[in-house]
């Protein structure tokens, strides 16, 4: 990450949108957070309002159907 670091603080490139990092959370103390050009997320960055309605539909469906004894979207 340092050489992506200098490349931002330099102007290298104009910006990095990011929401992973090798530390999660980020430490509030990492470089990243005080460069201008940088946008950081959490790992839900990429969710819209759509994605969560489907997302608990589900979880909710999920529940019932395990309460009813016959649960669905089983990991094997």
């Amino acid at each position: 990450m340092a050489g992506g670091l200098e490349v931002l603080r330099t102007g290298g490139i104009h910006g990095a949108a990011l929401d992973v990092y090798d530390t999660e959370p980020l430490p509030a103390d990492h470089p990243l957070r005080s460069l201008p050009n940088a946008l950081l997320t959490g790992h839900i960055g990429f969710v819209t309002r759509d994605q969560y309605t489907v997302f608990y539909q589900d979880a909710v469906a999920d529940i019932a159907a395990f309460r009813a004894g016959n649960p669905i979207r089983v990991a094997d």
